[in-house]
C-alpha cells in the first residue's frame, strides 16, 4: 500500500493511487474493455479461418479466386465491425435492462437493422477502395436486396454475440467487490498494526 499521506488525486484504500486495486489498474476489467478485447481476439481468428476456407472451397469447386481477394473480403468485414463496435457497446449500455426482456429484446432487434446497414456500407466502401487501388472494380455478385437479407442474418448473430458477451462480463464485474474511493480533498493517514494497515 501507499505510505504516509495521500495528497494528490483520487486514492483507493488498497494499493495506492495506481495499485492493483486502483482506478487505472481496474480499467481493463471493465465490461466494455473485456468485450472489445474478446471480439478482437475472436474476430482475428475468424478472419483467418474464413479467408483460408474460402480459398480452399473455391479451389475444390473448380472456381479459384486470386488469393488476395478472400483476405480483402474478410478483412473489410472485420474492420467494419471494429468501426461499429463502440456504437454497439453504447447502445447496449443504454438499452432497456433485460429485467424487462421483451422491451430489451425489441430495442436490440430494432438496433440490428441500422447496425447491419452500417456494416454493409463500410464493408463495401473498404472493398471498393481496395479494388480501386489494384485497378479493379468491386461489385456485389447478387441483387442488392438479396445481399441485404443475406448479410443481415449474419450481422444479427454477430450483434447478439457482442451484446451477450457484454452482459456476461458485466454480470461477472458486478460480483467483484468494489474498491472504496476516497475524496481527493481528504487526507489519509496510514497506521500499521502488525500486518494490517488502518486508515484514518
Amino acid at each position: 500500500g501507499g505510505a504516509g499521506v495521500a495528497n494528490a488525486g483520487a486514492r483507493w484504500t488498497k494499493g495506492g493511487e495506481r495499485g492493483a486495486r486502483g482506478g487505472e489498474a481496474r480499467r481493463w476489467r471493465r465490461p466494455t474493455v473485456l468485450t472489445a478485447g474478446g471480439f478482437v481476439g475472436f474476430g482475428l481468428v475468424y478472419l483467418v479461418v474464413n479467408a483460408t476456407s474460402l480459398i480452399d472451397e473455391r479451389r475444390a469447386l473448380g472456381q479459384p479466386v486470386e488469393t488476395w481477394q478472400p483476405w480483402v473480403w474478410e478483412t473489410s468485414s472485420f474492420l467494419a465491425w471494429l468501426l461499429l463496435l463502440p456504437v454497439i457497446l453504447w447502445i447496449t449500455t443504454r438499452a432497456p435492462s433485460f429485467d424487462r426482456p421483451a422491451r430489451a429484446a425489441a430495442a436490440h432487434l430494432i438496433a440490428t437493422v441500422p447496425v447491419s446497414l452500417g456494416h454493409i456500407a463500410a464493408m463495401f466502401g473498404l472493398r471498393a477502395l481496395t479494388y480501386e487501388v489494384v485497378g479493379e472494380r468491386y461489385r456485389f455478385s447478387e441483387p442488392l436486396l438479396e445481399v441485404l437479407v443475406y448479410e443481415y442474418r449474419k450481422d444479427a448473430i454477430t450483434y447478439a454475440s457482442i451484446v451477450l458477451a457484454f452482459l456476461v462480463f458485466r454480470r461477472l464485474a458486478a460480483r467483484q467487490p468494489a474498491a472504496k474511493a476516497v475524496d481527493a480533498t481528504e487526507t489519509l493517514i496510514e497506521i500499521r498494526d502488525g500486518n494490517r494497515a488502518l486508515w484514518l
